[in-house]
């Protein structure tokens, strides 16, 4: 399994402004530090959890076709763009949608979502070779609001650390906290592809 990121998110989940607040800073100098960080932040957040956050588009590169489901990581998912695979004489198709089904599971702890073929319908037959076939796929929960708030409060705690001990002078562990793990632990997807 190979995961590359094809669009990234628009947007974190807390902006500038909400994260200055959390931090107690009032002025300019720092902004974009700040807005380095809180992507820093995100990044450990999904990291974790193993989930999308803000709406991306991501790419899933496999060596052949599974012998039951296709898992697609980073839920919650939003929709599959596309599935291409290279044939056996060494061409590149696009499975159509109409020979297979996605299982979409919902609500904020939502786990991977499934792709399988349809009822009398089997995955097409690939080439033997590295990434003969590609997943895309557009996952996160959406916009910022839309991102649980316990995902954000750990975000902004993460976030709160990594702007006290931006120097590397400063002692002391460099973890997560106990509510930081606490707020991120329901979300953890933890079944493996």
């Amino acid at each position: 399994m190979n995961l590359r990121l094809v669009t990234p998110p628009p947007l974190e989940p807390a902006s500038l402004e909400e994260a200055k607040l959390h931090l107690r800073v009032d002025h300019a100098a720092d902004d974009e530090l700040i807005k380095l960080l809180v992507t820093a932040a995100r990044q450990r957040v999904e990291a974790f959890t193993s989930r999308a956050l803000c709406t991306q588009t991501w790419t899933l590169h496999l060596a052949e076709f599974p012998a039951d489901v296709i898992e697609v990581p980073l839920p919650p998912l939003q929709s599959v763009t596309h599935i291409k695979y290279v044939d056996p004489a060494g061409t590149l198709q696009t499975w159509s949608a109409d020979e297979y089904f996605v299982e979409i599971p919902s609500g904020p702890t939502a786990e991977r979502a499934r792709i399988y073929p349809r009822f009398d319908c089997s995955y097409p037959d690939t080439r033997a070779q590295q990434d003969a076939v590609e997943v895309q796929f557009v996952c996160g929960y959406g916009n910022a609001e839309a991102v649980p708030a316990a995902l954000r409060v750990a975000l902004l705690l993460r976030l709160g650390d990594l702007y006290a001990r931006r120097e590397s002078g400063v002692t002391g562990p460099f973890t997560e906290t106990k509510a930081e793990q606490m707020l991120m632990w329901p979300f953890r997807s933890l079944r493996a592809a």
